[in-house]
């Protein structure tokens, strides 16, 4: 059972794409909140969770293993429909803060987590939508990742690091980007 220890969506703090929000419209059938990791397919935004439905992680099954392009979103977007919507895109070289979890048990702190390795992240289902905002980096997960450790917040930020759920910068590793 996941540590549903999620409180704070995702940001990108560094080196993001532009902010967009009449340049890449939502899927169809497709709603998301504010803080989703989204990506383009067939033209289309969709949100990315976990293709199987057997589990909630973020992992290259589910965003590919080259050639994608991720958002973040940065509005919700709760009724179905094609409409421009506002995000930004995540680049190589872009620095996204996110809060660790432990999807085993217990609480995740940036002791479980070494720079330079890489996780696949874990989506929180909210019970509304699928692209839900709560989304983290799994500590007991490097199987097929998405996201390299950079920096843990006791670094970057030694008196603000929670003692139970830190945060941590991440990079998605550049061969899952276009």
């Amino acid at each position: 059972m996941a540590k549903l220890a999620i409180t704070v969506s995702p940001q990108i703090v560094k080196n993001g794409g532009p902010i967009t929000k009449d340049v890449y419209k939502s899927h169809a059938t497709q709603v998301w909140e504010r803080g989703a990791l989204l990506k383009l397919a067939s033209g289309l935004l969709t949100p990315v969770v976990d293709t199987s439905k057997t589990s909630a992680e973020i992992d290259t099954d589910d965003t590919g293993t080259t050639g994608a392009r991720l958002f973040v979103a940065l509005d919700d977007h709760l009724t179905a429909g094609t409409v421009f919507v506002a995000v930004q895109e995540i680049q190589a070289d872009s620095i996204i803060e996110i809060q660790l979890l432990n999807a085993g048990a217990g609480n995740a702190t940036s002791a479980d987590v070494a720079k330079g390795t890489a996780y696949a992240g874990y989506q929180i289902d909210t019970g509304t939508v699928d692209g839900s905002a709560l989304w983290g980096i799994d500590v007991n997960d490097t199987t097929n990742p998405v996201f390299s450790v950079i920096d843990v917040q006791s670094n970057y930020l030694p008196f603000k690091a929670s003692a139970d759920y830190d945060f941590v910068y991440v990079k998605v590793l550049s061969a899952i980007l276009a």
